[in-house]
């Protein structure tokens, strides 16, 4: 079976979530095209979940799987753990300086799982700096440790962070605004910016629409590639992301897709992280 987990709200989509409802999909159904066997079941009701940050963990057993939402006006974080009997719910996490979220911007775990990320937004409704936030993740329990604030931008410069993604070997964390691509280095806490957009780069046809073919969501994908979503039919990619400066390479607008994804690349988990010992004592 997979689930499939959707936020939803009473107003606008600039509102926080109120609602985290999950889905059961068998995909041995219908003759092995799959179906939906249970809709909307009701996770959580509130009115604080930030928009966009639903991500997904593999449990250090290998088995069960973690799901972190944060608030969307504090230091609070929801937990909930996935497992062969279903979805259970834990006491939230505060952690970290207390902060808004405006806007339905990225978070993100890395291809190990150890480290989690989260950009708060650009969105003018709510606040006037966005920040970048980095936590190590214990796999074995579901909690964030060792927060880092990088550093606040101001909304109005359009410089602050939309999306982010680890590379695969925990060393960097790439982030972009709409104009620039930077890999900041957890080690000396430092940002380089590697790329810049080139307009030059933009089909004839587009130039009208220029404003829509600069970087927005990023995703690392199962070749260790991290993709760069526009909001348009294009995608931008960082060929050796392990690598320092820009070294990392990067390929601006060159796969044309059939359709745009609308900004938003796949929110996939990482299948293929490892499992750990977890000491089965401790308690979630």
């Amino acid at each position: 079976h997979y689930y499939v987990f959707t936020m939803s709200n009473d107003t606008t989509c600039i509102s926080p979530g109120q609602y985290l409802y999950y889905s059961i999909i068998n995909s041995k159904s219908n003759n092995g095209k799959g179906a939906v066997i249970s809709k909307s079941n009701l996770l959580f009701s509130g009115d604080s979940l930030a928009n966009g940050h639903i991500k997904a963990c593999r449990h250090g057993n290998g088995n069960d799987w973690w799901l972190l939402v944060k608030d969307s006006r504090g230091n609070k974080y929801y937990r909930f753990l996935l497992d062969s009997i279903g979805v259970h719910s834990f006491q939230p996490q505060h952690i970290g300086i207390p902060y808004l979220v405006g806007d339905s911007w990225q978070a993100t775990f890395s291809l190990k799982g150890n480290k989690y990320a989260i950009a708060s937004g650009r969105g003018p409704f709510d606040h006037d700096t966005t920040t970048l936030n980095i936590f190590d993740f214990d796999r074995c329990t579901g909690l964030l440790s060792n927060p880092i604030q990088y550093p606040q931008f101001r909304v109005d410069t359009f410089l602050s962070p939309i999306g982010i993604c680890f590379s695969p070997n925990e060393k960097y964390l790439y982030w972009c605004n709409m104009d620039s691509v930077f890999q900041y280095d957890l080690a000396t806490n430092l940002s380089t910016n590697v790329a810049v957009f080139d307009s030059s780069l933009v089909p004839t046809w587009g130039i009208p629409y220029i404003a829509n073919f600069k970087f927005e969501y990023m995703q690392l994908g199962p070749d260790n590639r991290i993709y760069i979503g526009t909001l348009m039919n294009y995608l931008n990619y960082i060929d050796k992301p392990n690598l320092t400066g820009i070294g990392c390479d990067i390929h601006k607008l060159e796969i044309e897709l059939p359709y745009s994804p609308a900004v938003f690349l796949l929110n996939m988990p990482f299948y293929t992280t490892t499992p750990i010992n977890c000491d089965t004592s401790v308690g979630v």
